[in-house]
């Protein structure tokens, strides 16, 4: 009984250090104190995981973005999800590697701000969020789902996508 006790607290002490590894996890990502660096972490229903460290402002929005898990040798979309009325914008692509690994790194994306004025996350009053966080969606998707010169969604059902455990900022100076 005491080596069963030993074996549960060192589990829970395990997922509390290394929280990324427990797709179940929310609200990991947080700016990072005054810094102009912020962390957001994504994840997906199949133990598929993922990590953007961004600036939170800047000439461009900047990033790196790296993900675990993924379907093998597919082409990957990250987007910004303002929803409606405007759709969806494209802010990377990359294509993950045979054992699923996937690396964007982009430097200049020209966007003035997420969120959009317009985007239904950017107010207390009509956020997504049950808990009136506000901000932008940041979603990882096969890039056989988006349209990104029309700004649409391929296909009603989604599948296999990332998606952000909490919402974010960037405004363009």
């Amino acid at each position: 009984m005491k080596n069963i006790l030993i074996g549960i607290l060192s589990i829970a002490i395990l997922l509390s250090i290394f929280p990324i590894f427990n797709s179940k996890a929310e609200g990991l990502s947080k700016p990072s104190g005054t810094s102009i660096k912020a962390t957001l972490y994504l994840y997906g229903l199949n133990n598929e995981f993922g990590k953007m460290i961004y600036n939170r402002s800047g000439q461009y929005l900047e990033y790196v973005f790296n993900a675990h898990n993924l379907l093998p040798n597919t082409k990957y979309n990250l987007i910004y999800y303002p929803q409606k009325p405007i759709g969806l914008i494209c802010i990377g692509e990359e294509t993950s590697t045979n054992g699923g690994e996937l690396n964007i790194t982009e430097k200049e994306i020209h966007i003035t701000s997420i969120p959009f004025n317009s985007d239904i996350n950017g107010n207390t009053q009509t956020t997504t969020y049950e808990d009136g966080t506000t901000g932008g969606k940041i979603w990882l998707l096969p890039s056989d789902q988006v349209d990104c010169p029309h700004m649409i969604f391929k296909t009603n059902t989604l599948t296999n996508v990332l998606y952000e455990d909490t919402l974010i900022y960037f405004w363009k100076w």
